[in-house]
């Protein structure tokens, strides 16, 4: 992945670095490490392990300062707007998506104190956690909503109206008719 560039730079058409890559990048970690390390974690493990001087474990915390930096930056672009989507949904008289988006940031973290503070790769799927709920009933959700609760009807003329008698009106900014949709999409969840 890192050298990347260096595989591909000499190919003269698409295609030519396919063999290169395959029998070089496996033959330079197998005579570099003599171990085949694909995870960074277990890379940087593997180099706090064995370099026990000062440098390497700067090393090692410089790039754990990144990796976190990444995977914080990577759960709010992805997690934290489907979140906040969510909740302006449900929630539309007190909730925008950017104000759903950070009580979802701040929820991941009070969800999971102990989670985030035992292993930085367990930490990583400390941000997931507002997530894993309501994006697995999606598709139940979706059916639940379409065929039971709308009755197998979508009126765009209501989608873009502003009339009590549309479909998709909130009532006292609650969206009772999500609601119902999502208890009916949990119902079917396997287990």
């Amino acid at each position: 992945m890192w050298s990347q560039s260096d595989d591909t730079r000499y190919a003269r058409k698409p295609g030519d670095q396919v063999l290169d890559q395959l029998i070089m990048v496996s033959l330079r970690t197998i005579i570099v490490a003599w171990k085949l390390l694909w995870q960074p974690y277990a890379f940087l493990d593997a180099v706090h392990e064995n370099e026990a001087n000062s440098g390497a474990r700067a090393e090692v915390a410089f790039a754990n300062i990144a990796f976190t930096l990444s995977q914080i930056s990577r759960v709010v672009a992805s997690n934290c707007v489907v979140a906040g989507i969510d909740l302006a949904t449900l929630l539309a008289r007190w909730f925008t998506i950017r104000c759903g988006g950070y009580f979802a940031i701040v929820l991941c973290f009070v969800m999971s104190p102990v989670v985030s503070a035992q292993q930085r790769w367990q930490f990583c799927d400390c941000g997931r956690q507002p997530q894993r709920l309501p994006r697995s009933a999606h598709g139940n959700q979706v059916c639940a909503d379409y065929v039971l609760t709308r009755k197998r009807a979508i009126k765009l003329t209501d989608v873009y109206g502003n009339s009590p008698a549309s479909i998709y009106w909130y009532t006292r900014g609650w969206n009772w008719r999500v609601a119902v949709s999502w208890l009916l999409g949990a119902c079917m969840f396997p287990g």
